[in-house]
Formats: C-alpha cells, sequence, structure tokens
C-alpha cells in the first residue's frame, strides 16, 4: 500500500524533520536557456530546471530520508526490534546505518567484496556493522 498521500508525506515529513537537513532547491539561468533553445521556446515559455541538492545531507544522498523514514515508521509499530539488516554497496548501506544510529539501534550491512572502501567506511562511521 503506498503512502504518497498527502496524509503519507505528512507523516513522512514528521518522521524525518529531527534528522534530515533541509537542502536548497536551485536552478540555473544559463541551462533553462539552454533548455529553451533545445526545445526552440521562449525562455518564459520553456521548462525550468531545478536542482535539490540532497547532496548536502549528511549521508551524501537523498536515501537517508527514505532510510529515516522507513526506520521511525518500523519502530511505531514495534519499538522492541534490535536494529535492521540490509544489503549494499554503498549509499542505501550509509543511509540504513545512519538512520538506525539516529533511533539508537544497530546496523548490519551486507556488502560486496569489491565495495568501495570509502563507503564501507562511510557506513561503519555510522556505526555499521559490515
Amino acid at each position: 500500500m503506498s503512502d504518497l498521500t498527502g496524509f503519507g508525506i505528512e507523516s513522512a515529513v514528521k518522521r524525518i524533520q529531527n534528522y534530515a537537513k533541509v537542502t536548497p532547491l536551485l536552478t540555473s539561468s544559463t541551462l533553462n536557456r539552454y533548455f529553451a533553445e533545445l526545445l526552440n521556446l521562449p525562455v518564459q515559455n520553456s521548462p525550468k530546471l531545478f536542482f535539490k541538492c540532497e547532496n548536502f545531507q549528511k549521508t551524501g544522498s537523498f536515501k537517508c530520508r527514505g532510510a529515516i523514514n522507513a526506520v521511525s515508521k518500523v519502530l511505531e509499530a514495534d519499538e522492541s526490534i534490535q536494529g535492521f539488516v540490509t544489503q549494499s554497496a554503498g549509499n542505501h548501506g550509509q543511509a540504513l546505518a545512519f538512520a538506525a544510529s539516529c533511533f539508537g539501534k544497530k546496523c548490519v550491512v551486507v556488502a560486496p567484496e569489491n565495495a568501495s572502501k570509502a563507503k564501507i567506511d562511510a557506513m561503519k562511521h555510522y556505526g555499521a556493522e559490515i
């Protein structure tokens, strides 16, 4: 069942607001002009490009938003859960490790042997057991 309703979105915002950063939404007049030319439209009538800078999140990606929401939602249903397990070579593992740490829970990430050392180190930094 999808939570893509006004209520579901508002609930998710409340769950993540103390943990995820508010990141800027930027646009570029140069790219908007280029895009307008590509579509052969006047700039004022062409679609605008926007960039949501989720790279400014603590984990470096948007994935922490979903992970925080999921962990929070699971814990609302059952506070006794001790931790979380996932498989990831990078951003998802970091996000879940961060989210679990926000709630004082353990996180185990099953990562491939060829996963980036930087990604593994970041997961460990957020408390994950690899």
